[in-house]
């Protein structure tokens, strides 16, 4: 019996060194691999040390520099910019108004034409063989002519003759007319004097069989007019305006080229209660052509807004939106715009007038805002300072200061 319990003492006693190896041994494990595993030293350790202050350089930089202008609500001119439709200042399409072959073109297409010059040959040899034929009859009916005053005059032939002769002769001489206007129509001529485009029929065509075929078409490019349409209520309150606004500008890229009214419509188009009107613009080197859509700025009414600089605006994916600074401190305001003002946007809702927006350093603020540093405050009153601080005077608001562009949402360092 002794010597049983024995045994089972030295067993279990084996067991449980076993077990006791064994727990140390990944104890040790897990304390050598534990700071590879973790990723992290621990935060008395001196490489955690280094880590946080790194953290806080990052987070800790000097507040942007920003030049700001401030808002202000006046009496202005607003101004919009109307969608327009370029056409030809005058245009002329070139027909064929005889049946004939074409036989040769006798310009170059897309060249400067002057009127009266030859652009078309056709095969006149039928009309030509015609205006021969015409005029034989013409001197067959003067010979009867002289041959029944003859007779009336010497009592053989009733002086009714005579009336029915000289009828003959205006027809027969009508008809020649008629022979020598078609030799003349062969060679079709330009109408009036511009630009004439590709031309549409060939030698060796047929044209002028049952239609006047189109050959080519002729349009005068400078100046070039525009097409614009208008509310009706905007345009009545424009004509009260007349005298005391700027001329219709043409926006283009980088560039403004003003013009003149024309004319406008005698009626106001019932489907879209709008009203047409006609601009001219000149244009030197016909870097415009018919068709084009383009933007025309026109002053619409005079009333009290708030106005900012352009340069002031931005985009970002909730739309527009100024940089307002106060207390030190940029924050974004979503604003919609009401129009124009010469360099100067008008602003419909977000602004009350007084605020500093900022004009320069958008690029370098993050979404929300953050704290920053005016260098300097401009007016935004007059517009020549506006074109000195860097407007371009275009229609749209620069994207290149929005959030998206510059980069991530990062909130700036307060």
């Amino acid at each position: 019996m002794v010597r049983r319990w024995n045994w089972v003492w030295r067993v279990g006693g084996a067991v449980a060194a076993a077990l006791i190896l064994t727990t140390g041994g990944y104890a040790e494990k897990g304390s050598e691999t534990g700071g590879e595993r973790g990723g992290r030293p621990p935060m008395g350790s001196s490489e955690g040390g280094r880590m946080g202050g790194g953290m806080g350089a990052m987070g800790g930089g000097a507040p942007p520099t920003v030049v700001v202008a401030k808002a202000a609500r006046e009496l202005v001119l607003v101004e919009a910019e109307l969608p327009g439709r370029l056409v030809a200042s005058r245009r002329a399409e070139v027909r064929a108004r005889v049946e004939g072959i074409v036989e040769r073109v006798r310009y170059r297409e897309g060249s400067e034409v002057r009127a009266g010059e030859t652009l078309f040959e056709l095969d006149d040899r039928p009309y030509r063989a015609a205006l021969a034929a015409a005029e034989a009859a013409v001197a067959l009916r003067r010979a009867e002519l002289a041959r029944q005053q003859r007779l009336v005059a010497e009592g053989f032939a009733a002086p009714q003759s005579l009336d029915t002769a000289r009828a003959n002769l205006a027809a027969a001489e009508a008809q020649r007319t008629q022979a020598a206007l078609n030799v003349e129509y062969a060679r079709v001529p330009a109408p009036i004097s511009g630009r004439a485009g590709r031309a549409l029929v060939t030698e060796g065509a047929l044209v002028g069989k049952g239609e006047a075929t189109l050959l080519t078409v002729i349009e005068v490019l400078d100046p070039i007019h525009a097409l614009i349409q208008e509310p009706q209520e905007k345009w009545m309150i424009r004509q009260r305006l007349q005298g005391e606004t700027p001329p219709p500008r043409l926006m283009t890229e980088g560039e403004e080229v003003s013009g003149e009214w024309i004319v406008s419509d005698t009626m106001v188009d019932p489907a879209t209660g709008t009203v047409t009107s006609k601009v001219a613009f000149p244009n030197r080197g016909q870097r415009w052509l018919p068709g084009m859509f383009v933007k025309v700025r026109v002053a619409i009414e005079r009333r009290e807004a708030v106005v900012v600089p352009q340069q002031a605006v931005a985009s970002g994916a909730s739309g527009l939106f100024v940089w307002v600074v106060e207390d030190g401190y940029a924050r974004m305001q979503p604003v919609t715009l009401g129009g124009f003002s010469g360099d100067r946007v008008v602003v419909a809702s977000g602004l009350q007038g007084g605020e500093q927006v900022v004009v320069t350093g958008q690029a370098r603020l993050r979404p929300p805002g953050g704290a920053v540093v005016v260098r300097e405050e401009r007016a935004a009153a007059p517009p020549s300072a506006q074109r000195e601080s860097g407007g371009t005077g275009g229609g749209a608001p620069r994207g290149g200061d929005s959030p998206e562009r510059a980069g991530g949402s990062r909130e700036q360092g307060r």
